[in-house]
């Protein structure tokens, strides 16, 4: 029986759409008439692209960032193996000033990293 049909058909799989009326809301937001799929790629595909650099600029961002706070950890755990930091029965304030002068990065030093790339403004 499906056979007969074919499977598309008797599924309905496949539908058709009429093409001659398109419109749609444009790049700006604003109802707007295209003839012609080209016309609606052409308008389109600069506003993609924008997006696609931006999310790109935020995600090496974000590695960019994982990658330093690892790097922090993997050279603090050497550090106190190799007894180049004493962290037991010494004050806070010294510890943070020995990381500091070894020159590990603070939390607020390494989200810096990715507030820069939020600051880009789409045009």
């Amino acid at each position: 029986m499906i056979a007969k049909e074919g499977i598309e058909k008797k599924f309905r799989l496949t539908s058709s759409i009429c093409t001659t009326n398109y419109v749609l809301f444009g790049s700006d937001g604003k109802i707007k008439k295209y003839q012609s799929d080209e016309e609606i790629l052409q308008e389109f595909f600069g506003l993609r692209k924008t997006l696609y650099e931006r999310r790109k600029d935020y995600l090496l961002a974000k590695l960019k960032k994982e990658l330093e706070t690892i790097s922090n950890k993997v050279r603090f755990i050497l550090a106190i193996i190799n007894e180049e930091i004493k962290i037991n029965r010494v004050k806070r304030k010294e510890v943070v000033k020995r990381l500091r002068l070894m020159g590990f990065n603070t939390h607020s030093e390494l989200n810096m990293i990715l507030n820069e790339k939020q600051k880009v403004t789409v045009v």
